[in-house]
């Protein structure tokens, strides 16, 4: 188990390590110089500390760093260290409030009272995961959830789980108590792709995730980074509803606003702004849906459109043409004649050949929105005409799916490379040799423009 140890004396760190080395041998006590470098230490995910011990003479604000540390322990416990002069105002309000273990000492130290402080947060967190033992559960009655969908709850009205393998799981998210977003940020952090709820709630679940994205949507936020995670959050959710339950208005409407929000957002920015601060952690379907609408925004603009008719039409083309795909790993094709689709199955190649008119008869319930579907159908064709279904080439194929194919094309590419200024025009390179001719001209040469 591992304990970590915010101070900025020298001196103090030695104490307390000696302390631990001659006491405490079954712990591990890391520290660092610096408070960022003990941050850092625990935002790696490399470990999980248990017990934190901050020195009270850090020039840092107590309450900030208690805060801060208490997101990240997930409310393990906390124990302040040192003289009464340098504790004066400095103990955080709710200190105790948080975890019942959290407690302080002063010196002169007394060994003893620290054992038992110890000794105390060790039995706390063997409580805690007694109760978060491993249970076993048939698979074929819990359905997998994308993990990013759990950032909009602070409390579930059903349990969740980590699957652990063989039909064993490990409930992490308790029916009806709080939690906080550094339990799924760790999680994320670990690798973690899906948690798994019983089959009966998760149109409970979807419905709520829903009505939470449509909340954060109606308050502002300055911060472009946490609205793009909405955005792919609620994709995300979108995509999963159709799979799995179907098309329905509310689908519809957050759609339609995720579209709103990402004009909204491209108003005051570039291209080159959006990379900077988008979330892309695993590429898959939502993260590359969003990052697809954002460039169609700026092909739209560079082109010179001014009708916001095409631009919601694009928009929710990115949202929807991938929606029928459950494996993920199938988006990263670009034609069915891709060397890697001999890595898939029969019934999975027979699914990703059918998947554009799947999506293009789920856009017809956006009765608003005409001609959605023949984009959607057509986003695996290419200027050469061998792309599928029909084999159109860049004179048969309308501009306005001219759009939507090389923004798509041009996203997968960019989540595979890093996003330098070398690896972006090295793209655009190769595109302009494939894509510069018929009705892809316009809207190529509006994509050397955004960059």
């Amino acid at each position: 188990m591992r304990v970590i140890l915010f101070s900025e004396d020298s001196e103090t760190r030695k104490l307390i390590s000696g302390v631990f080395l001659t006491n405490f041998k079954k712990l591990t006590l890391e520290t660092g110089d610096t408070v960022k470098e003990c941050i850092d230490k625990m935002l790696c995910g490399e470990y999980q500390y248990k017990i934190a011990i901050i020195d009270l003479s850090i020039k840092q604000s107590i309450d900030e760093l208690f805060e801060e540390v208490t997101d990240l322990l997930e409310d393990f416990p906390i124990i302040l260290w040192g003289d009464h002069l340098s504790a004066k105002n400095r103990i955080p309000q709710n200190f105790t409030n948080i975890n019942p273990t959290n407690a302080s000492i002063f010196a002169p130290f007394s060994l003893n009272n620290f054992a038992i402080i110890i000794k105390q947060a060790l039995a706390w967190i063997q409580d805690l995961e007694d109760r978060e033992k491993t249970v076993e559960l048939d698979k074929d009655e819990c359905v997998a959830v994308k993990i990013k969908n759990f950032y909009r709850f602070e409390e579930m009205d059903y349990d969740v789980y980590l699957e652990k393998g063989d039909d064993k799981f490990l409930r992490i998210i308790t029916k009806g108590e709080a939690f906080n977003q550094a339990l799924i940020q760790r999680y994320v952090r670990l690798g973690t792709k899906e948690l798994y709820l019983q089959k009966e709630m998760r149109v409970k679940f979807l419905d709520k995730t829903i009505d939470n994205l449509f909340i954060f949507f109606t308050e502002e936020s300055d911060e472009n980074r946490v609205i793009y995670q909405a955005q792919v959050g609620a994709a995300c959710v979108v995509h999963e509803y159709i799979r799995t339950i179907g098309i329905c208005e509310k689908v519809i409407r957050l759609c339609e606003k995720i579209v709103a929000v990402t004009n909204e957002v491209y108003k005051n920015l570039n291209m080159i702004r959006v990379l900077k601060d988008f979330p892309l952690v695993d590429g898959d379907i939502s993260e590359q849906s969003i990052l697809a609408s954002y460039v169609c925004e700026g092909l739209v603009r560079g082109i010179g459109w001014s009708s916001d008719l095409s631009r919601v039409k694009l928009g929710l083309a990115s949202i929807i043409h991938d929606c029928a795909l459950e494996n993920g790993e199938l988006q990263k094709l670009v034609s069915i004649k891709d060397p890697s689709i001999i890595k898939f199955t029969e019934e999975e190649i027979r699914r990703y050949i059918k998947h554009p008119k799947i999506a293009a008869e789920v856009s017809k319930h956006f009765t608003n929105h005409s001609e959605i579907d023949f984009v959607i159908a057509q986003h695996h064709e290419l200027p050469n005409g061998k792309g599928f279904p029909e084999g159109l080439n860049a004179h048969q194929i309308p501009q306005l799916s001219c759009v939507f194919i090389l923004a798509n094309n041009f996203v997968k590419e960019l989540v595979n490379c890093s996003w330098t200024a070398v690896g972006i025009h090295s793209i655009i390179r190769t595109f302009k040799e494939r894509y510069d001719t018929g009705n892809f001209k316009d809207p190529m040469k509006a994509l050397e423009k955004l960059f």
